[in-house]
């Protein structure tokens, strides 16, 4: 990627198009077969590469600044997104078709109304409930809902109804 001062701004030159210096015109083909100092001749640079980054870091790049007259891309180093694994949770409609299948539905349903974070979960059917979610595992014990049928409810997507 190269860049070229202009008004005392460094331009990223677009792909493909021309380049004027000084009143001359050169591809951009042209520019890249220059070596990099009859690049700079031509008042065109090359833009420094990304910078190592370390481990749970992400770079993001930024504007073109000014480092002892050179091109060089700024960035913004972020932490990598922790991204939950949800692979184990249940899809609300298959907790749904299970609770319906051992005859429970009604009376879980009528306690998921009662935790608006509970029903939102099962309303966005986004990622599904997590088998592990206190409120959900609170609403089967006050239900006095069985362990072996909990398992069942909360049992891998996989297994199916």
């Amino acid at each position: 990627m190269y860049a070229q001062k202009l008004n005392g701004v460094w331009v990223e030159l677009p792909v493909g198009l021309p380049v004027t210096s000084n009143g001359f015109v050169a591809s951009y083909g042209t520019i890249e077969l220059l070596s990099e100092l009859e690049r700079n001749n031509f008042g065109v640079y090359t833009v420094s590469d990304t910078p190592p980054v370390q481990d749970g870091k992400v770079a993001i790049a930024g504007a073109i600044i000014d480092i002892n007259g050179k091109p060089v891309r700024s960035y913004t180093l972020s932490d990598v997104p922790v991204v939950e694994d949800t692979s184990h949770y249940v899809p609300a409609s298959l907790l749904r078709q299970r609770a319906m299948k051992v005859g429970i539905w009604p009376d879980l349903a009528a306690y998921i109304v009662q935790y608006p974070e509970l029903m939102l979960m099962v309303l966005t059917l986004e990622v599904g409930i997590d088998p592990h979610y206190p409120a959900l595992i609170d609403g089967f014990n006050s239900l006095e809902v069985p362990q072996d049928v909990q398992d069942y409810l909360l049992s891998d997507p996989s297994l199916g109804v």
